[in-house]
C-alpha cells in the first residue's frame, strides 16, 4: 500500500482559536472575569451570565443551571470578593474625605472673622461633642 493515497496534514501556529478564553491578570478568562464584575456590580447569577456568555440559542432554565454553576467556580468567588472589598475601600475614602471637608467646615465656621457669634458657638459644641455634622 502506498503512502501517496494518504491525506497530508499541516500543522498551522497560531489560528483564530476560541474566542473570549484569553487569560486575564486574576486568572480567569475574559468572560469569566466580565461574569465576575457583573456580579459585583449587583447583578443577578442569570443576568451576568447573559452579559458575559453568547446565550442566544440557550433555554432559560439552561442559562440558570450554567450560571448557577459558574457563581460556585472557587477563581469566580474570590475575583467577586476581591472586587467588592476594592469598591468598598474607594467608598470607605470618599466618605473619609467628606467628613474632612465637613469638619474643616465647622472649624472655619468655630474660628471665622465675622461669623455670628451663635454660628461659632454651635461649631464649637459639635466640636466639644465630637458630634458628627450632618
Amino acid at each position: 500500500m502506498e503512502n501517496d493515497t494518504k491525506p497530508k496534514l499541516t500543522i498551522v501556529r497560531g489560528g483564530k482559536g476560541r474566542t473570549g478564553n484569553k487569560a486575564t491578570p486574576s486568572g480567569l478568562t475574559e468572560k469569566q472575569e466580565r461574569f465576575a464584575q457583573c456580579l459585583a456590580e449587583g447583578m443577578t447569577l442569570a443576568e451576568a451570565y447573559r452579559q458575559s456568555y453568547d446565550c442566544s440559542t440557550m433555554a432559560p432554565a439552561t442559562i440558570h443551571n450554567e450560571a448557577a454553576k459558574l457563581g460556585q467556580h472557587h477563581g469566580i468567588t474570590a475575583r467577586v470578593n476581591a472586587l467588592l472589598g476594592e469598591k468598598a475601600a474607594r467608598n470607605s475614602m470618599g466618605a473619609l474625605k467628606r467628613e474632612d471637608r465637613v469638619w474643616r467646615g465647622v472649624w472655619r465656621l468655630a474660628e471665622g472673622e465675622g461669623i455670628p457669634p451663635s454660628v461659632q458657638q454651635a461649631a464649637l459644641g459639635k466640636i466639644g461633642h465630637g458630634v458628627t455634622p450632618g
